[in-house]
């Protein structure tokens, strides 16, 4: 059982060096979210204005 108290232990300070990493990681991540969401809106409206711009060009044309 002493053991037991120990590893958490060791295993938490030996984790801080790498929950530290994921900190800076998930900083990033939430940065990164929004761009994902960013280039789907650019390309959902980029689709219909790309889709527009093709189609007025084919009724002239």
């Amino acid at each position: 059982m002493p053991d037991q108290p120990p590893d958490p232990l060791h295993y938490e300070m030996k984790l801080p060096p790498e929950p530290r990493k994921p900190e800076p990681r998930k900083n990033d991540d939430s940065p990164t979210p929004p761009p994902s969401p960013d280039p789907a809106e650019k390309a959902q409206q980029e689709a219909p204005n790309h889709k527009s711009k093709p189609d007025s060009d084919q009724q002239p044309g």
